[in-house]
């Protein structure tokens, strides 16, 4: 597993916005606020050419990871993942290193649990079937089709293996900062302690030590970003 020396990369660190003027005056929810705005800039500055190229790296990165820490005798793995949009780390690659990299054994039986949004900030999840059977969701992320079954309520977490999940950053200590809606910090809540691992991607310079968090901002467990694969330390 790749240890990059510097998490938090190049390409945040020196622009942040928690270096602008004002920002200390600003409110906790300001400063999340500002952010996300700042993130999500980010991402949609890069090209297609070198999102391309983070999510390779991401993808094999997140197969090395997988590998070392699937049981060797493991033979059914359950997977709860999402399909990240375009300027997401991982569009394009994530669901196909889960579904078919080379951390599957012969003898493992995988399966994958993409989640579909409900209103008042709710998930439900239904098993992955291959991309002739998503749809377009309310907020516009590709989701399951559930027409023979009723989705799965958030307490299916509990029964999986990994959790691969999405965030705009994490600060050291890998607690996340998600879209604002919440969604996967009541999600997470479901989990007991130890439960499956968390696994977040990211893109260079989205580890942050000031990216602000509150209690309820769920810690993920490793964070793949395209420098290499860590391990958050201790809550402080």
């Amino acid at each position: 597993m790749h240890s990059p020396t510097n998490p938090t990369g190049p390409s945040l660190s020196h622009i942040a916005p928690s270096l602008s003027t004002g920002y200390q005056d600003l409110s906790l929810s300001e400063r999340k606020n500002l952010w996300r705005s700042f993130i999500r800039n980010t991402r949609r500055s890069y090209s297609e050419l070198e999102r391309s190229h983070m999510n390779d790296q991401l993808a094999n990165l997140l197969n090395e990871l997988l590998i070392k820490l699937t049981p060797v005798n493991a033979t059914n793995l359950k997977v709860a993942a999402f399909m990240p949009t375009a300027i997401e780390p991982g569009h394009g690659r994530l669901i196909e290193t889960l579904t078919t990299g080379s951390w599957i054994s012969e003898q493992q039986n995988i399966e994958v649990f993409l989640p579909i949004t409900l209103p008042a900030g709710v998930l439900r999840w239904a098993p992955y079937r291959g991309e002739d059977f998503l749809t377009s969701g309310p907020m516009g992320i590709a989701e399951p089709r559930c027409e023979e079954s009723e989705p799965l309520s958030s307490a299916l977490l509990a029964k999986m293996d990994f959790i691969i999940v999405p965030a705009l950053a994490t600060n050291s200590q890998g607690r996340r900062l998600g879209q604002g809606g919440g969604y996967y910090d009541r999600a997470l809540s479901y989990l007991p302690n130890p439960g499956p691992t968390l696994i977040t991607l990211l893109f260079p310079g989205e580890v942050h030590p000031d990216i602000p968090v509150e209690a309820h901002d769920q810690k993920t467990d490793y964070v793949i970003t395209p420098e290499g694969t860590f391990r958050p330390g201790p809550n402080v």
